[in-house]
């Protein structure tokens, strides 16, 4: 048996803010903590609103910054509801100060940059409304969130890959950097090259050198942060390639690693030089080659795989079969445990050479919980244990 085998799927809770009357603001550190208490009066109430308002159409924070958000509650006439419960949910990258706020009004702090939502949810009789499973919950308004990342102070370029040699071509690499020292999430950056006949480079950074020399390479934002970078351009001493296997078969979604090897007029391998790799199909469209020299086709086939630079060059015939036709599974067992979600999933062979298997849960609805199952007999699961997990 393989060991260890995990499946993990993560699940998030949203920040929620209470608004009560005088809109006050709580935590929300667990699902179930998302909806407060609310008495039949205050649901009573939460039933007359048809509509939540908010201050604007889209909610904009700077990050780190905090906004106060105009909101209310008002029934179909147009009338403030008053003594209704409501919550405001926000997506991750916005977070709510847990504080009493007086008014209508609710502070938000911007905490990662991104885009999300802000929804309204305003608490009900039970019988008239559910909100993700919970009932006694009606969502009524939602407004578009944006974090703006703080603001753009330098560009940081990186040291190309590979020694720029003439007829090659790398990817330049930056990053913009933020004032507090974080890579700016949403920023791009535009390159040019001062003597493009040395070092030509495109808009999105990729270099090629054309001519020995030296160029200097400018980056900027469209903010207008720059940085600038020295190039020098190698003349190119490659000759000959060499390819490895010359021609081979394998399967569909198979890997074949090729064995590329430069030299120049000495017989000395260029280990510092970014090859071209490409890939031809002669009787497919499907196959793909990477920089480390590994090809994998989704298309059955024959390719010509290609390596080259400068007047030097190699090539590699592969012939891509079908696979084998899937394999169907039986069901033998299984181990239930319905009051509870399973969340993740690792089978193992003990210290007795027994397998077991270890199933994790969800903490909405009864989980923080995990379980040992015996499965050495996939035909009889049985289930030997479990700890809380706090």
């Amino acid at each position: 048996m393989t060991r260890p085998t995990l499946l993990a799927q993560l699940t998030t809770t949203l920040p929620a803010l209470a608004i009560a009357a005088t809109l006050v603001a709580i935590t929300a550190a667990s699902a179930a903590a998302q909806f407060p208490p609310a008495t039949d009066d205050q649901r009573t109430a939460g039933a007359m609103v048809a509509e939540v308002r908010f201050g604007s159409e889209e909610l904009v924070i700077p990050r780190g910054e905090m906004v106060t958000l105009m909101t209310g509650l008002y029934d179909a006439n147009g009338n403030v509801v008053e003594g209704a419960v409501a919550i405001v949910m926000t997506s991750g990258n916005v977070s709510p100060r847990f504080a009493s706020i007086t008014g209508q009004r609710v502070e938000l702090t911007g905490e990662l940059p991104g885009e999300g939502t802000l929804s309204a949810i305003v608490m009900v009789p039970l019988d008239q409304g559910s909100v993700r499973g919970t009932a006694g919950a009606s969502q009524l308004g939602q407004i578009p969130v944006r974090v703006l990342d703080y603001p753009a102070a330098l560009i940081a370029i990186a040291e190309p890959s590979h020694t720029v040699y003439t007829g090659t071509s790398v990817q330049m690499a930056a990053q913009v950097m933020t004032v507090n020292g974080t890579e700016h999430s949403t920023a791009t950056i535009a390159w040019r090259s001062s003597a493009p006949s040395v070092a030509m480079v495109s808009g999105g950074g990729i270099l090629t050198g054309v001519s020995a020399g030296s160029a200097t390479l400018r980056a900027q934002t469209e903010g207008g942060i720059s940085a600038e970078y020295t190039v020098s351009v190698v003349a190119n001493p490659v000759t000959s390639i060499s390819m490895l296997p010359s021609s081979t078969q394998t399967r569909r979604g198979d890997v074949v690693e090729f064995d590329i090897v430069a030299r120049d007029a000495d017989g000395n391998v260029v280990t510092d030089i970014a090859l071209d790799l490409a890939v031809s199909g002669l009787q497919g469209t499907g196959g793909f080659v990477y920089d480390d020299g590994t090809f994998v086709a989704e298309e059955t086939g024959a390719y010509r795989v290609i390596a080259s630079t400068g007047s030097a060059s190699a090539a590699s015939i592969v012939e891509v079969d079908e696979r084998a036709g899937p394999v169907e599974v039986e069901f033998l067992d299984h181990g239930v445990r319905a009051e509870v979600a399973t969340s993740d999933l690792w089978v193992f062979e003990g210290a007795d050479g027994e397998d077991y298997a270890y199933t994790g849960t969800h903490s909405r609805g009864g989980g923080e919980r995990m379980f040992v199952w015996h499965v050495t007999d996939p035909t009889n699961i049985s289930l030997l244990d479990s700890v809380v997990v706090d």
